[in-house]
C-alpha cells in the first residue's frame, strides 16, 4: 500500500491535519486502507497539504482566504477533481 504524493490527475487531493504525521501517525493508515480498499485514486500534495486553517476560528478573514487559495491552487496544479479535507 502506498501513500502517493503529488500524483498528477488523481481523483482526490487529500488533506489531513498537520499534527498527525508527528503526534498521531497511527491515525493516518486507517484512512489509507479505506481509500485502498475502495480503489480510490488519491494523492497528498507537498503544497497546501495541511487540513487545518485556524484563521477561521480567529476571524482573520484575510489570512483564511490566503490559506484557502494556497490549498486550492495546489489541487488545481495537480489537476485533481476533488479536494478531500478531513479536518
Amino acid at each position: 500500500m502506498k501513500a502517493p504524493i503529488n500524483k498528477q490527475g488523481a481523483e482526490f487531493f487529500l488533506n489531513q491535519n498537520s499534527r498527525e504525521p508527528v503526534e498521531e501517525p497511527d491515525e493516518m493508515p486507517p484512512l489509507w486502507k479505506i481509500l485502498h480498499l475502495v480503489g480510490a485514486d488519491w494523492t497528498y500534495g507537498t503544497k497546501g497539504w495541511a487540513a487545518e486553517n485556524y484563521c477561521m476560528c480567529l476571524a482573520d478573514d484575510e489570512n483564511w482566504k490566503h490559506i484557502v487559495k494556497t490549498k486550492t491552487k495546489a489541487v488545481e496544479n495537480l489537476k485533481c477533481k476533488v479536494w478531500l479535507n478531513t479536518e
